[in-house]
Order: C-alpha cells, then sequence, then structure tokens
C-alpha cells in the first residue's frame, strides 16, 4: 500500500472521567498548562500558581480522596451574596446531588497562603464566620493556611448563630458524632502533602505553646506518632478528641489521659530500649495534646 494512501491515526482521546459520585476532571494534556497557572484539581481551570493556591489544592485533593466528597458537588471560587457583596469562597461543598446555589452550601472552606494569622481581620477566621452565617444551610467551616487549621460547626443557641471548634470537619454521610468518635472503617489515608502540613502544623503548635525547643517538642510529638500507629492496630479506638475536650484545657483532661494510658501500655511496653525512663511521660498540656490529636 502507498504510504500517501494510509489515513492519519487518530489520535487517542483522554478516557472520560467515570459518570457518578467521584467524577474528576479530565485530564490536561502534558504542556498545555501555561507558565505561572496551575490545574485546579476539582475543575481543570487555571488558576495562578501561588503559595495560597498550593493550600487550596491540598485541600481539594483532601475533600475528594480524604474526606470522601463528590468532585461534582465541590465549587471553588463560589461567590455568596452578602448584603450587597458578593465575596467568593474558595471551596463550597454543597449538599449531594443538589444545584450549586448559595441554599444549599454544606460546607465552606477558606484557604489562606501559609503565615496568615487565624486572627487577621480580613483573612482570619472571622472571614469564614462571616461567610457561615450568610449561608442558611450551611453547616460545617474548615479555615487553613497549610500550618495551622481549625474546624466549625455552626450551632444556633438563644436565637443567634454561634460557630463552635470541632475537632475536624465530617467526611461525606457521616455526622459529627461519627467524626468525633472515630471508628476504624473511618480511617482514612493522607492525601497530598497534607500529612506533612500535619505534622509541622503539630510540631510548631507543640513548641509556641509550650515554649519548647524543636528537638524536644519534637521529640513529644514523636511519642504522640508512636501512639497513633499502636491505636490503629488495636480493635478499640482511643486515640480521638471530642468537641467538649477541645474547647477548654479544663475539658481536655480526658484526652490526655487516654494518650497517657495508650503510650504507655502499647508504645513504652513494646519500645522500652528506644524510651528512656525519663521519657516515659507525655510532657505536654492536656489542651496541647487534645490539639495535636485534633
Amino acid at each position: 500500500m502507498n504510504k500517501k494512501n494510509i489515513p492519519p491515526a487518530k489520535p487517542k482521546s483522554s478516557p472520560s472521567a467515570p459518570a457518578g459520585k467521584f467524577a474528576l476532571p479530565q485530564p490536561i494534556a502534558i504542556g498545555a498548562v501555561p507558565d505561572g497557572k496551575i490545574v485546579d484539581f476539582l475543575t481543570g481551570r487555571f488558576f495562578g500558581d501561588t503559595p495560597e493556591e498550593y493550600v487550596r489544592q491540598n485541600i481539594e485533593k483532601a475533600l475528594v480522596r480524604q474526606y470522601k466528597y463528590a468532585a461534582s458537588d465541590c465549587t471553588p471560587e463560589f461567590r455568596i451574596k452578602m448584603g450587597s457583596a458578593k465575596p467568593r469562597v474558595d471551596i463550597v461543598v454543597f449538599t449531594e446531588g443538589q444545584p450549586h446555589e448559595q441554599v444549599n452550601a454544606y460546607l465552606l472552606v477558606e484557604t489562606k497562603k501559609p503565615g496568615t494569622s487565624r486572627q487577621d481581620k480580613k483573612d482570619g477566621i472571622g472571614q469564614l464566620q462571616s461567610y457561615l452565617a450568610a449561608s442558611p444551610n450551611a453547616r460545617f467551616g474548615l479555615w487553613t493556611n497549610g500550618d495551622d487549621r481549625v474546624c466549625f460547626a455552626k450551632r444556633e443557641k438563644n436565637g443567634k448563630i454561634i460557630c463552635e471548634e470541632i475537632p475536624d470537619i465530617p467526611s461525606a454521610g457521616q455526622s459529627e458524632a461519627d467524626a468525633a468518635r472515630p471508628r476504624r472503617t473511618d480511617l482514612m489515608p493522607a492525601t497530598a502533602d497534607n500529612l506533612l502540613f500535619a505534622f509541622r502544623r503539630c510540631h510548631n503548635y507543640i513548641a509556641g505553646t509550650e515554649g519548647m525547643q524543636k528537638p524536644d517538642a519534637f521529640w513529644e510529638l514523636l511519642k504522640i506518632i508512636f501512639s497513633k500507629i499502636e491505636d490503629e492496630r488495636s480493635s478499640v479506638l482511643e486515640f480521638f478528641v471530642t468537641p467538649g475536650e477541645l474547647s477548654s484545657a479544663t475539658g481536655a483532661a480526658p484526652a490526655k489521659t487516654r494518650l497517657t494510658k495508650l503510650f504507655t501500655e502499647k508504645v513504652v511496653h513494646k519500645y522500652p530500649t528506644i524510651f528512656e525512663e525519663s521519657d516515659r511521660v507525655i510532657k505536654l498540656k492536656a489542651n496541647v495534646v487534645a490539639y495535636v490529636i485534633s
């Protein structure tokens, strides 16, 4: 056959993302991303390659892969109405299968560049709380700068809307109570760089709150990591913190009691040569323990 008569090969099309709950964006051709841009995990759109965007992309991946929310129920840069203003929420998770409208917003997420204070007047947790107040059916909120994060549940008390800090946001289909008292089936692997963020966040919190040198803070964090590993090998999970324990230093005491028991009976007993006599206690305040566990 003459080569001129050979029809050109049809380019292979990228497989369509499966329809249904975990549908993901269409893949982007290699080399198609302009300089200074990154591809949004949820939509395939281009966003500026900034430190804040890096944090948002990690959270988007966690929402879908770790917390099991459908990508089709999530929207970045969603505008909500607040009086005459229409600010953009960094990520909104909507009630499953419902139209992407403010009335159907279920979870609001605000992501900030590393170093942003949660108390910042413009970009701190107050911004997220105002967005939650403006979204009538939104139940949960998450604020993070990568190194620090705080989760909220929206409550109504005495006719007023309040935002109560909680250990973590629920996964898709999970109740708040289930999220506070996890079961083995609820354990989720960390995604993207979120485990790195978690370790750095906890280490910095221990060092800053306890006034420890970084090596000492790392050693205390290592005790908690060992305890977490051994807890996941147990039939009954004891590595958790409830909203009440997270809310005050007094309330956090049971969380430290559980961790101390877990560390002493499971970790020290199994690794006596790693932890010397002077290191066989948890040297952190109860409220610090509660924060790290959360």
